[in-house]
């Protein structure tokens, strides 16, 4: 057998190949990713105008005469003497705009390389072509590996960096708020030891987080009769989380009762930071709406980053604009890009402000569920409701189903007469598409690695559960991944879950039916206020709520509903309208495409040729706060 003996030169010849190849693709990626829409270019833009900012902050500290108020002074603090201590909405504003004129300066003045890079990246690869054709030289097949294998990575290194990114940031957001004890003021006014149902179970917790009532009321337990979809008669209860508060109910004040405590903690002990508050949340999120309510008063005023546009549904408008008729710092949306990443980058990468993140999923926001089961366990134990054998709930960020769950093994672990039923099951509906497919097919919410994920259970139960424990309180861990694994069914069929912010066809079908048939009663058999079953959540959890209703298997079990839809849609005395019509395009024609879903609310928005009066019987005007 004879050996073809190889050419001197053969691999040397091919070094050029592998280089020239490798570093054209890694040109393709660059441009792809640096074109004028591309996130890495923003990023890059909003990294050079953060330190431009930091560099002149500096230099205008050291060069301040020793005993001169120093404006860029890092250890500054916003005195916390009341409300006329903060800047004004106007002063607000105008920095805010200084900024995002700095940002679009930045942006304009960038050379938009992305059609350049491309170019160089497509003839450098022609080149490398040419030359492997024409050096009449075979390729060591062992570099030809190499190649693939390089080219593999450059092609996978850019999603990598993008999801590194997003992981840090949702940490980031995840931990801004933080824990903070409460202020003497806060003790004296609120009496938490007795009106925080958390801090009546853990009384040790009293002196360790912040929390304000915001005037959040105990949500009953109402009785619920209607006919399904089917036609069949059903019958279920509901916690009423809609009407914990005039001004604005729904989930998101039990999260916000620490969370803007702790905030205002953070401010009366002189952290600066903490006096500048974002919250982010899709267009039409609640915890926006809810954050800007009741922060108002206690709080400077604070800044909306919508993130992106939800389906188009006349709630998820309703919730904009009754967000647009507050006072606010200043609003950023997706409409311009570059401005909104600007700011996350400020606040988020830069620490200069606080971050009320998604769906209020930090510690603090899930100890306010924590006390809602606790407060259910309260009203079973008093005979107010059965013991539900199942719970159903919508989840978007996952911090209403964790604190639940928290609850539930606090509750167990105080030997509550509560949640004793058996089978117990708590039925959370993921209201985003995506998410829902990756729980299908990759068990997301459960799965070890993703307590490495925010926004998923387990990271939510492992990061809550130890800083309770930190605080002194009970080790619920264990307890609770247990209930996550055996007592936590996620429903994930496509066909339930339909698109992030609108209804599926299913959640349709169940809120008409509710709307045509159904009646809410109270514990003295009176009517009750009727409930909004919104296509962004409730409706969600509502379909197979119903459906479980009509199983044999599963008669005579009681089924709770937990309602966190707010029965108000609130008004304050800026004008919305005027607001929204100077937003971007794509905002306008996002507001105008939604369409009421329920004919107990009509009302439409056209940002085109509408006005005022075409939606604002649905919303609540609201006195001014009184602290």
């Amino acid at each position: 057998m004879s050996v073809r003996p190889s050419r001197p030169g053969r691999r040397a010849h091919c070094v050029p190949l592998v280089a020239v190849a490798s570093v054209a693709v890694a040109l393709f990626l660059w441009a792809g990713a640096w074109g004028s829409d591309s996130p890495l270019r923003s990023l890059y833009l909003h990294r050079s105008a953060a330190l431009t900012r930091a560099i002149r902050a500096q230099s205008a500290y050291r060069s301040a005469p020793p005993h001169a108020p120093r404006s860029h002074d890092p250890r500054a603090v916003v005195p916390p003497e009341g409300r006329g201590a903060y800047p004004s909405t106007t002063t607000l504003r105008s920095k805010r705009n200084a900024e995002d004129v700095e940002s679009a300066r930045l942006q304009e003045a960038s050379p938009d390389n992305g059609a350049v890079l491309l170019a160089i990246a497509g003839l450098t690869f022609l080149g490398a072509v040419i030359f492997a054709g024409t050096s009449g030289r075979a390729i060591d097949p062992s570099l030809a590996k190499t190649a693939l294998t390089v080219l593999v990575g450059l092609a996978l290194a850019l999603p990598a960096a993008l999801a590194a990114c997003l992981l840090s940031l949702l940490s980031r957001m995840h931990n801004s708020v933080g824990l903070a004890p409460p202020t003497p003021q806060m003790i004296q006014e609120e009496e938490p030891q007795r009106a925080c149902v958390l801090f009546r179970h853990l009384p040790v917790l009293c002196d360790k987080i912040a929390w304000r009532s915001l005037r959040a009321v105990t949500t009953p337990v109402h009785r619920c009769v209607m006919a399904a979809p089917s036609g069949s008669p059903v019958e279920f209860h509901v916690k009423r989380e809609d009407l914990s508060s005039p001004l604005y109910g729904g989930n998101k004040v039990r999260t916000l009762q620490h969370q803007l405590a702790v905030i205002e903690s953070r401010i009366a002990q002189g952290d600066a930071r903490a006096a500048d508050v974002t919250v982010v949340g899709s267009a039409g999120s609640n915890q926006v709406v809810a954050t800007v309510v009741h922060g108002r008063g206690r709080l400077p005023p604070m800044t909306p980053v919508w993130l992106a546009k939800d389906s188009p549904d006349l709630d998820n408008t309703l919730n904009m604009l009754s967000t647009l008729s507050f006072p606010l710092a200043a609003q950023y949306n997706w409409g311009q890009p570059d401005p909104m990443f600007d700011h996350l980058q400020r606040t988020v990468f830069d620490d200069e402000g606080v971050v009320v993140t998604l769906g209020g999923n930090c510690p603090a926001g899930v100890f306010g569920q924590v006390g809602a089961a606790l407060e259910l366990a309260e009203q079973v134990a008093d005979g107010e409701c059965p013991d539900p054998h199942r719970i159903y709930l919508a989840m978007g960020s996952a911090c209403t189903t964790s604190g639940l769950i928290m609850g539930i093994a606090l509750a167990r672990e105080l030997q509550l007469d509560a949640f004793k039923a058996q089978p117990f099951r708590i039925v959370a509906v993921p209201v985003d598409e995506t998410l829902a497919m990756l729980q299908a097919r990759l068990d997301l919410y459960k799965a070890w690695p993703s307590q490495f994920v925010p926004l998923t259970i387990r990271h939510t139960l492992m990061t809550s559960c130890r800083d309770l424990v930190r605080l002194g309180g009970p080790d619920l861990l264990e307890a609770s991944l247990r209930i996550l694994k055996d007592e936590v069914l996620l429903p994930s069929d496509a066909d339930l879950v339909g698109l992030y912010g609108g209804h599926s066809d299913l959640s349709r079908a169940a809120a008409q039916a509710y709307d045509t048939t159904g009646k809410v009663y109270d514990s003295s058999g009176q009517l009750a206020p009727p409930l909004w079953i919104c296509g962004h959540f409730v409706g969600k959890a509502f379909a197979p709520l119903l459906e479980d209703l009509q199983r044999d298997e599963l008669r005579g079990q009681s089924m709770l509903l937990w309602q966190t839809k707010s029965a108000v849609q609130p008004r304050s005395s800026e004008d919305e309208w005027a607001q929204l019509l100077e937003m971007p395009d794509d905002v306008k024609d996002w507001a105008s495409e939604g369409h009421a879903e329920s004919a107990l609310r009509p009302g439409k928005v056209d940002t085109a040729s509408g006005r005022r009066a075409d939606y604002r019987s649905i919303m609540t005007p609201l006195e001014p706060p009184h602290v």
